[in-house]
């Protein structure tokens, strides 16, 4: 039975199973196995190698590891190990201090949208509240205009029944009273 170029994957996909999982599985267990002999092995043989991320001594790592220590053949001491572990934590607070700042500067955006947004709810809310006053305003003018609709009726009404009691004067000029009717009945009439 070949191997194919699929079968040469270390692990197998995330979320799949293989269409021949004997045959795969067989092939993963073997590697697997294969790379816990190498690295015991390598170990073995080097005590100063640092394994990478994905398995496999290289020899940047190597070479960081033997900075560490003056001689390559002296085993690893504690002060290494101090400073190595120092080294790493520098870094980490590094790469965190980076994100936090990140998320820092993202949430300042954030917060600034939030007010900005605050401040025009806040004006809107206002124009809301000056709105509902003048539409009351306006009811109650239409409320109280309803109510004096009638009452103008009633009011003209009884001007035109004023009107109908009124004297005609025949035989005097208009305007000969001068804008004075009062007083010039008063001088005329007597007359």
């Amino acid at each position: 039975m070949g191997v194919t170029a699929r079968d040469n994957n270390p692990s197998p996909p995330p979320g799949r199973q293989c269409r021949k999982v004997n045959v795969r599985c067989h092939v993963w267990e073997r590697r697997a196995v294969k790379n816990v002999e190498r690295r015991r092995n390598l170990h073995k043989t080097n005590p100063h190698v640092v394994e990478s991320k994905d398995g496999e001594g290289g020899e940047a790592t190597r070479a960081s590891a033997g900075s560490v220590s003056s001689d390559s053949t002296k085993p690893c001491t504690q002060e290494d190990l101090i400073a190595v572990s120092n080294k790493i934590t520098d870094k980490i607070v590094a790469v965190l201090d980076m994100k936090i700042t990140e998320v820092s500067n993202k949430l300042d955006t954030i917060n600034a949208k939030l007010d900005a947004e605050s401040l025009r709810l806040d004006a809107a809310e206002q124009r809301i509240a000056v709105t509902e006053e003048s539409v009351e305003e306006l009811e109650e003018l239409a409320n109280a205009e309803k109510k004096l609709a009638p009452m103008a009726g009633r009011l003209d009404d009884q001007e035109a029944r004023e009107r109908r009691d009124n004297l005609r004067i025949y035989g005097v000029k208009e305007g000969f009273e001068k804008g004075n009717a009062l007083s010039f009945f008063e001088t005329w009439l007597p007359k």
